[in-house]
């Protein structure tokens, strides 16, 4: 097998991050056609076309990802004071009769 990734250009000291890439259907093995396939994709350089491509869905997805915990923390705030007015009227129930009063 080394042999056969040396003759396909392929780099096998980081035979995890090739697992990763080579294992496509989420089985957790790598078949044959996976094997073939993911072997035959990985063959080569990379392009600088192929780099710029990954930088700009990376960016997109780092931007949608900021969003999304934006939003989160925005609200888990919200959460927060809802719930810590429900424990100060847990423990004050009386308080807001005696301010309209």
């Amino acid at each position: 097998v080394k042999a056969y990734f040396q003759t396909m250009d392929l780099d096998v000291s980081q035979a995890h991050v090739l697992f990763e890439l080579l294992e496509t259907d989420g089985s957790g093995t790598v078949n044959l056609k996976e094997f073939l396939e993911g072997c035959l994709r990985l063959k080569g350089q990379a392009k600088s076309i192929d780099l710029n491509m990954l930088i700009m869905i990376n960016k997109r997805v780092q931007a949608q990802l900021s969003a999304h915990i934006a939003q989160t923390e925005k609200k888990l705030g919200w959460l927060e004071e809802a719930v810590r007015l429900m424990i100060t009227q847990r423990v004050h129930p009386h308080e807001s009769d005696t301010r309209s009063s």
